[in-house]
This record gives structure tokens, sequence and C-alpha cells, in this order.
């Protein structure tokens, strides 16, 4: 089905087994401009198909070799991984929509238990609980420094936009607690020892068990004498980059006034910048920074979010797409990392919210991570 919200703009796209049997196999993701989603018909059972939301740009993507039918999709950077049934075993497939592109993975890898993307990789867990990472080739698929997922499963937690997640695993000498990873064994490593020894010492069943506020990670944890109590550790300690979101623009002639960060904000990227969107082009936009957060109201609704005085750091005119890029270089060095600054882009606009002169986007927290 497609919609646009209304219920004269919900209608089928297309009746791909004709008769009361389903074609669609539930799961989808968006793909560049494409929706790709699990569907069947007739010839070649559950495949993956694509659509751009009509009957005639509706088709089989691609098939993969093999497999009794597709069952779940992760979408990474202009790459999907999927999870295929094949006779005895679950597949880890790879592909960019092409026959040529699409590959075997991995056989033998279970499906459906808390798999992540971070980037251009995917983390994931096999039947024998061992955990693994992909970055889509046969060589980049490896497991994480022979580490096991938990009993109950294993919960991979993306960190911010870099490649890294935090998960619960298993080791002789620490039992259950908090890692991670990069996909790499040397960008693998433990967090937390909270309950010294092979106990299990932390208690985390689902994603949403951990959280960043401020400067610290969150997790339920369990030293022994205390049992399950809140634990926090400096989100310095695994260095993520994070380009967290504060507040929300005010209105402009191109609509709301948005600033995103185009890259992963990894400490040395030279070629980092900011994105902003919902401006009127030809308008002139420019970067504020400063080390702190001290929120601000103004008139029309809007909010300055860096401390004053700032910094104006870069500057561009607004392209015809109502778009500007904003770019900023970023510091290296490994005593860079876990470095925060607040981020926000004004733009010069004669309809602007603020006084018909300034429009502003929301904020940015942006910390220094590793790549």
């Amino acid at each position: 089905m497609v919609t646009d919200g209304t219920a004269a703009g919900t209608r089928m796209i297309i009746d791909l087994i004709p008769g009361g049997e389903s074609g669609a196999g539930g799961e989808g993701v968006a793909f560049g401009d494409r929706y790709v989603f699990v569907g069947a018909d007739t010839i070649q059972g559950l495949q993956l198909w694509e659509t751009d939301g009509s009957a005639i740009g509706t088709r089989r993507l691609v098939t993969i070799a093999g497999a009794g039918r597709a069952i779940e999709l992760r979408a990474a950077r202009g790459q999907l991984f999927v999870h295929a049934m094949q006779i005895g075993s679950v597949g880890l497939w790879r592909t960019d929509g092409t026959a040529a592109g699409t590959r075997l993975l991995l056989s033998d890898s279970a499906f459906n238990l808390n798999t992540a993307v971070a980037d251009d990789l995917i983390f994931f867990r096999t039947s024998s609980r061992q955990l693994w990472s992909s970055d889509g080739t046969v060589s980049g698929t490896q497991p994480l420094a022979g580490l096991r997922a938990p009993s109950f499963g294993s919960v991979f937690a993306p960190i911010g936009q870099g490649r890294s997640v935090l998960f619960a695993a298993e080791d002789a000498q620490r039992g259950r607690e908090l890692w991670v990873s990069d996909g790499t064994a040397a960008g693998t490593r433990a967090l937390t020892d909270v309950w010294a020894g092979p106990s299990p010492g932390v208690a985390i069943t689902q994603a949403t068990a951990v959280g960043v506020l401020g400067d610290r990670l969150y997790f339920p944890g369990n030293n022994g004498p205390s049992g399950i109590e809140p634990f926090s550790i400096p989100i310095a300690a695994f260095a993520p980059a994070l380009a967290e979101v504060v507040g929300a623009g005010c209105g402009s002639s191109g609509g709301r006034a948005e600033l995103r960060a185009a890259l992963p904000p990894y400490a040395g990227a030279a070629e980092f910048a900011f994105a902003a969107s919902g401006l009127r082009p030809g308008d002139v936009s420019v970067l504020l920074l400063s080390g702190d957060l001290q929120p601000q109201m103004l008139d029309g609704g809007c909010t300055l979010y860096p401390t004053l005085p700032g910094v104006l750091a870069a500057a561009a005119i607004v392209a015809n797409s109502g778009t500007a890029t904003l770019p900023l270089a970023l510091p290296a060095g490994p005593w860079k990392l876990g470095r925060n600054f607040v981020a926000q882009a004004i733009t010069f606009d004669a309809q602007g919210a603020f006084q018909n002169l300034l429009t502003l986007s929301n904020g940015l927290r942006v910390t220094l991570g590793r790549r």
C-alpha cells in the first residue's frame, strides 16, 4: 500500500498474487529513492522487490539463489543486508540491487535477534551465539574477538553516527559486561567490569535499556552486593561520534530551518560538513559555534542555542534546493576524543521569523568520536 496520510490518498500499489493470498512478506526499508520489501509471486516465492509507489515501477529487485525466502532487511549506506532462509540454515547476503552485486557472506547466522546497522556495517549473532560484523565483503565478515551473546540474546545499540555499537557480551574473564566495537579486533573492547570476575555485571535485555544523557551513558548493572541498580560511565570512555539535535528551528521563507551533520563527526575529519535546509535560495547562511549550550528565547519563536560570544566558522549561499553546505574541518588527535561543541545555522532572510531579518535552525550538540 501507499498513502499520503489521507483516506483518498491510500491505495494498493499492485496485487502480486491475485486473489486472497498475500504477496507482501512484511519487511521493508527505504533504499535510495526506492522502497525495497519482501514480496512474493507464484514463480519465485518470497524475494526482494522494489517500488517507486506505482504499479509500473514495482518489480523484483534481485533473486537470492538457493534461498527459500528473504526474511529480514537492513539498509547500510548504499547496500542491503538480507537474512534469507536456506536449506538447514539462515544465510546473510549482501546486495546493491544487481545480480553482480549480490553475494552470500555467511551461512548459519541467526535472524531477527537484535541486529544493528552502524554506518556501512551490520552487527549480528549466529545460531551458536557468536557475535559477528560485516562490511558487505566476505573478507570483512568476521567474529568479534571471540565474544558470545548472552543466553537471552544480545543487544546492539548503534552509537551516534559512527561505525560503533554498544552491546552486552560474555567472555571467560568478565562474564556479561558492556562492550563497544567498530567491527575490528582493535576497536572491540570491554567498557565495564561492574561485577569483577566472570559474574554477569550488566542486565541489558533491550536496546532502550541504555541511554545517553549529557556526557554520560546510563545502563542497568549488577555488582553483586547491591543487585541490579542504575550505573553510568562517561561517554568519552567509548568515544562515539554524536550530533544530537537540540530544540527546533524557526520559520523561514523556505519553510523551517533545519541543521544536520552531513557526515559523522570523527576527530580529524577534514571533509566534515553541516547541512542546512528549509532555507530561501540565494540567502546567506552562517555557522555559529560555541563550547556551551545556553538557549536564549528570541522573537518570532526563534531560539539561539550556542553561548555568546560564539565563533562564525563558515558561510555559504543557499542553493536553489533551499539547502546550504557549511564545511568545518574537525581537529585531530586522541586528546580531542569526547570533546563537544554546539552548532547552529543562522540565515539572513528578509522574511525570517526573527524580525524579518534572520531565521535560526535547531541546535546540534556535537561530540568528536573515533573513526
